[in-house]
């Protein structure tokens, strides 16, 4: 008889020591994620594909230079009859600027 009575508190022990292993998980828990957290602030910034920000510049720069010769009405004893040259130089400048941030919806 004195046997199961020791049997049965050690059981109610090992009981009340698992629960409070359960019940102090949550704070161990949150204790090794905090400390992960300042270890990763102690880095820096980290990259956060859902949360940036950004800025953009695009430029194009171009010059364009064209140069058409055509010779019409060329007669019959090979005299020209009339002769046009054309030169067009053009030069175009595009510049885009932005930014964009983004962060987080939680």
């Amino acid at each position: 008889m004195r046997k199961a009575q020791s049997m049965l508190e050690y059981s109610v022990l090992l009981i009340i020591i698992v629960a409070a292993f359960i019940t102090m998980q949550v704070y161990i828990k949150r204790g090794f994620q905090g400390r992960w957290k300042q270890a990763s602030d102690d880095i820096g910034d980290q990259y956060d594909v859902n949360a940036f920000n950004s800025s953009m510049r695009y430029t194009l720069d171009t010059t364009t230079c064209s140069q058409i010769t055509a010779i019409y009405n060329v007669t019959y004893n090979g005299d020209v009859g009339m002769m046009t040259y054309r030169q067009d130089t053009a030069t175009t400048l595009e510049t885009k600027n932005g930014a964009a941030h983004i962060e987080r919806a939680y």
